[in-house]
């Protein structure tokens, strides 16, 4: 370790520090930024709604930067909450759609298959 470079040492210390992150989040965590997920699209009040949506942002941003998660993942979950805050307080498309908004082919095909399956 005397010999290593500045570059050597600071790849070591990241992956000292990534490997102590694994596993780390914990399911209550999990719960609660879901929690704000949902509350940001059901709720009405905006101050309430921009509250979840800092919580949210701040969040899923500090996992990303703690190398929790992939810029991948970080981009789909932004994605979800941007998705979250614009639908806020409108009513959802079909009681079988949990998260923020599905596009509309999806529900579509949702139908076609909930006929199809219905007996006649």
């Amino acid at each position: 370790m005397e010999n290593w470079t500045a570059a050597e040492k600071q790849r070591a210390y990241r992956e000292r520090v990534k490997s102590r992150q694994v596993g780390r989040i914990s399911e209550k965590w999990i719960h609660m930024f879901w929690m704000d997920v949902v509350r940001l699209r059901t709720e009405k009040e905006s101050l309430t709604r921009m509250v979840c949506y800092g919580r949210c942002s701040g969040a899923i941003y500090a996992l990303y930067l703690a190398e929790a998660i992939s810029y991948e993942i970080y981009l789909r979950l932004d994605d979800l909450i941007q998705s979250a805050l614009i639908h806020s307080g409108h009513p959802f498309i079909d009681s079988r759609n949990a998260g923020p908004v599905i596009p509309s082919y999806i529900a579509i095909q949702r139908e076609r298959d909930a006929q199809a399956k219905a007996p006649e």
